[in-house]
């Protein structure tokens, strides 16, 4: 994946952003302006999305946080780590934050949660998430807060091939990463995470 990282000054953490399915690193731009020099930034692609090559690779949340980790190491990225997540991107985050110790704080996004689809999907209806492979995918618009000039660049990336096949394998997976949250969490055995996490939500509205 590829990373866009700014250096303020020694000892300030790493703001990381984590995008939600279908999102790339593009999305953040705004947010991370408004961040500014506070702190250090690491805004990246995940495989297929944005500037980043495409993954033969299975494409759920295990498999995603294992990429992150080592795209930090590589990237030579110090601690203590901020990370914030939108929606799936909250999947990746919270197993990503279960084996590094570096991570000071979690927030989360309008996060997908691993019981999303037992609460809300009715019993003999239609799923919500694919449950095979077969499935067909339409074009994934890109949000209308975002400035005309960031949303021609999303909405070019958007109709790539990659993102196309980047997004199907997600959303392919989707279940496969929330049954891995799911098993993080109860290895934990109820013991929250070490450091402060924030949960924003827009409200009760589905859509």
């Amino acid at each position: 994946p590829v990373a866009d990282e700014r250096r303020p000054r020694p000892g300030v953490p790493t703001v990381l952003f984590e995008a939600g399915l279908g999102g790339s690193s593009l999305e953040w731009a705004p947010v991370a302006e408004r961040v500014g020099s506070a702190a250090r930034l690491c805004v990246y692609d995940r495989a297929g999305y944005g500037w980043s090559d495409p993954s033969r690779e299975p494409r759920h949340a295990l498999r995603l946080a294992h990429e992150l980790d080592r795209l930090i190491e590589v990237a030579g990225i110090d601690g203590p780590l901020i990370v914030v997540a939108h929606s799936f991107g909250g999947f990746v985050a919270r197993l990503l934050a279960g084996h590094r110790e570096d991570i000071a704080a979690l927030v989360l996004v309008d996060s997908s949660h691993e019981e999303l689809f037992a609460r809300l999907e009715t019993p003999g209806g239609r799923p919500m998430m694919p449950r095979d492979g077969q499935f067909v995918i339409s074009g994934n618009e890109a949000p209308e807060n975002l400035p005309r000039e960031l949303r021609r660049k999303v909405a070019a990336l958007n109709r790539m091939r990659k993102t196309y096949s980047a997004i199907h394998g997600e959303m392919r997976t989707f279940r496969e990463s929330a049954d891995q949250v799911r098993a993080a969490r109860a290895a934990r055995r109820g013991e929250p995470f070490p450091f402060p996490v924030t949960v924003l939500r827009r409200g009760l509205d589905l859509y």
